[in-house]
C-alpha cells in the first residue's frame, strides 16, 4: 500500500513538472499568460492544478459538454493510472532484489530515467484510441 501511495504522489508532482515544463516551450502564440513572464510561484502553482486544465479545456468546447468533460477527467486518470503504474513497477521490481535503501533509490532513478523514454512513448501508442475519442469528443469530427 505504501508503495502505490509513493507511485501515485510521484505521478502526480511528475505530471505537474510535466506541464509547466509544456507551458514553457510552446509556441508564442499557444503560450498560456503566465509562461509570458514566468515566475517560481506561478510555475508551482501549475504543478500543483495540473489535473484541472483537461476539464477546464473541455468546458470551452462546443457541442456535447457533457462528454468532452467525461473525457477530461479520462484524459487525466488515465495520465496518473499510466505513471502511476511505471512508477510502482520500478519499485517493486528493485524491493524484490535489493535490500539497501540508498541503493533502492540509485536503480528506482535509473530505472525511470533510462526506462521511461522506452516505456512511455509505447504506452501513448497503446491509449491512442482514448486519444481519438477525447479529439472526435471535443468538436474535431474526422
Amino acid at each position: 500500500m505504501k508503495t502505490i501511495i509513493i507511485s501515485l504522489l510521484l505521478a502526480f508532482v511528475f505530471s505537474g513538472i510535466s506541464q509547466v515544463i509544456e507551458d514553457i516551450t510552446s509556441s508564442p502564440v499557444n503560450r498560456p499568460g503566465w509562461a509570458m513572464r514566468p515566475t517560481v510561484g506561478g510555475a508551482f502553482w501549475v504543478a500543483i492544478i495540473w489535473f484541472i486544465r483537461p476539464i477546464r479545456e473541455a468546458c470551452h468546447s462546443r457541442g456535447q459538454l457533457d462528454r468532452a468533460i467525461a473525457l477530461g477527467v479520462l484524459h487525466v486518470l488515465m495520465q496518473l493510472f499510466v505513471l502511476t503504474v511505471f512508477f510502482w513497477g520500478a519499485i517493486t521490481l528493485t524491493g524484490n532484489f535489493i535490500d539497501s535503501t540508498v541503493w533502492k533509490i540509485v536503480v528506482v532513478g535509473t530505472i525511470l530515467v533510462f526506462g521511461s523514454p522506452i516505456i512511455l512513448p509505447i504506452v501513448g501508442i497503446v491509449i491512442i484510441p482514448i486519444t481519438l475519442t477525447k479529439t472526435i469528443g471535443s468538436g474535431l469530427h474526422i
